[in-house]
């Protein structure tokens, strides 16, 4: 039974998302444990971020129905195609290796 969220906070003190319940139940998400073992690239460290701290109902929602995973798989896909058609157009004037690391750089300074 999927556990219908009646708050949910960020709790910076702590590192966590405290979530509870319509039913009073009350559980905390540890972020910075759960960041470890998702392994995170770039991208979805600042999508995971902004989720904590701006959307962090959606963020409990996502890891209590194990949805967090594909959904920040699912948000870099943009950002990896933007960075390869900015390579690209950087291979036109810089060798290969100097083209990735500016789009690379470049990415990180845009997001």
């Amino acid at each position: 039974m999927r556990m219908k969220i009646k708050t949910s906070e960020y709790n910076m003190d702590t590192g966590t998302v405290d979530v509870v319940s319509e039913d009073g139940k009350q559980i905390s998400i540890l972020c910075n444990r759960l960041e470890d073992m998702l392994s995170l690239s770039l991208s979805m460290r600042i999508e995971y971020s902004r989720l904590i701290y701006k959307e962090s109902i959606q963020f409990a929602e996502l890891v209590l129905t194990d949805g967090l995973r594909a959904y920040l798989e699912e948000y870099q896909q943009p950002y990896h195609e933007q960075e390869r058609n900015l390579r690209k157009q950087l291979e036109k004037q810089y060798p290969a290796e100097t083209a990735r690391e500016i789009a690379r750089k470049f990415m990180m300074h845009d997001s």
